[in-house]
């Protein structure tokens, strides 16, 4: 087992079964945090990415065994055998979640799902403090932000925040209509949500529709789904 391979661990942190990313960076082809039009954490190939601390293995196979069947969606925990051979592990949430044992039966997972015996690395306590370091210094790393227009209208407490980077545009971006995307169908298959800024947050809101657009072809191409730019807001003014 490479150390530096491990991009998701699931451990017990107090009593509760804890399962996290290392980053919250895209490693291409290995691990897709939440973020952009993903509302959850995908990990690939969890035979050398996924490691599991000894002692949260049976409790691990317990959230399989009671949690509930949701179909063919995605379920609040995944772990399934792709078309090419190798096994891949999710959840839904943010990139550190934490379940209660007692509330295991509260969980949903879909039809395929369960606990893939052998498909992951198992941690001692050493390896697992040095991969805890990791994360911890990973996590403190911010990005450089860009002095460019914010796309997105953030929905905090009620009020919209537009971030731009003069008058002139911020008098634009305060101008409706605005848009959300609408998604369907895939593994939603009839149902209708509209795409999330964050697990438990309000819908993301575009003030172009060239980004709202974007978004939605991204949204079907990665969940192979109906994604349709919405307008929102008043579109036309009213005659006086």
């Amino acid at each position: 087992m490479k150390i530096s391979e491990i991009y998701v661990t699931v451990q017990l942190v107090n009593g509760d079964l804890q399962l996290a990313t290392v980053t919250n960076e895209i490693v291409k082809k290995i691990l897709y945090p939440i973020g952009s039009s993903r509302i959850g954490v995908v990990l690939i190939d969890t035979k050398r990415h996924l490691g599991i601390e000894k002692q949260a293995i049976p409790i691990l196979k317990k959230l399989f065994s009671e949690s509930g069947c949701d179909g063919d969606g995605f379920g609040d925990i995944d772990w399934y055998k792709m078309n090419d051979g190798k096994f891949t592990f999710g959840w839904l949430g943010p990139n550190t979640v934490q379940w209660n044992p007692k509330t295991f039966k509260e969980a949903d997972r879909s039809a395929h799902a369960a606990f893939q015996e052998g498909e992951y690395q198992t941690l001692d306590s050493t390896s697992l403090r040095l991969i805890n370091t990791k994360a911890k210094i990973e996590r403190k790393k911010k990005k450089k932000i860009q002095p460019v227009k914010t796309e997105m209208i953030s929905w905090r407490g009620g009020e919209m925040e537009f971030v731009c980077k003069d008058s002139e545009e911020s008098k634009k971006a305060t101008q409706p209509p605005w848009y959300v995307v609408e998604v369907s169908g895939g593994v939603w298959k009839d149902h209708y949500w509209y795409s999330w800024i964050d697990y438990h947050g309000p819908p993301k809101v575009f003030l172009t529709r060239r980004f709202a657009s974007e978004h939605a072809k991204s949204m079907r191409k990665q969940y192979k789904c109906q994604a349709r730019v919405v307008p929102i807001g008043p579109i036309s003014k009213e005659k006086k």
